[in-house]
């Protein structure tokens, strides 16, 4: 298997919050003895091979007051199998330095209507996360 990717951002930090535009994108290639397309002539073992190129694009908005920290973001992910749109928001609160309990919901696969409930997650945070 071989696969490469690069990914590049931008921030832009306002009275507003922080703002990121950003993308990434991504190859994978695999040998196989049976996922992808046959080969003419053996490599190695394998017998068939295959690669595929993806790519998303998002914007982000966050913001923080005090305790308390909202972001939504938007964006489209490019593969060999369709284009999708994505989008994500959450909220939260940190009751300490220490805690911070979210709530979020999103959508992995706009296209295949696949979308993910409301999570609520609650735990420990490092004092150094964003």
């Amino acid at each position: 298997t071989d696969n490469v990717g690069a990914r590049l951002w931008g921030d832009l930090e306002w009275a507003g919050g922080v703002t990121t535009l950003g993308g990434d994108y991504g190859y994978n290639h695999i040998f196989s003895t049976n996922l992808g397309f046959e080969l003419p002539e053996p490599h190695g073992d394998y017998t068939h091979a295959d690669s595929r190129h993806t790519g998303n694009i998002w914007l982000r908005h966050a913001k923080r007051w005090r305790r308390f920290d909202a972001s939504a973001s938007a964006g489209v992910s490019l593969t060999p199998y369709g284009t999708s749109a994505l989008w994500n928001i959450d909220g939260g609160w940190k009751p300490s330095e220490s805690w911070h309990v979210g709530l979020g919901a999103f959508a992995v696969d706009a296209s295949a209507d696949l979308h993910g409930p409301l999570l609520l997650l609650a735990g420990p945070r490092s004092t150094t996360s964003t």
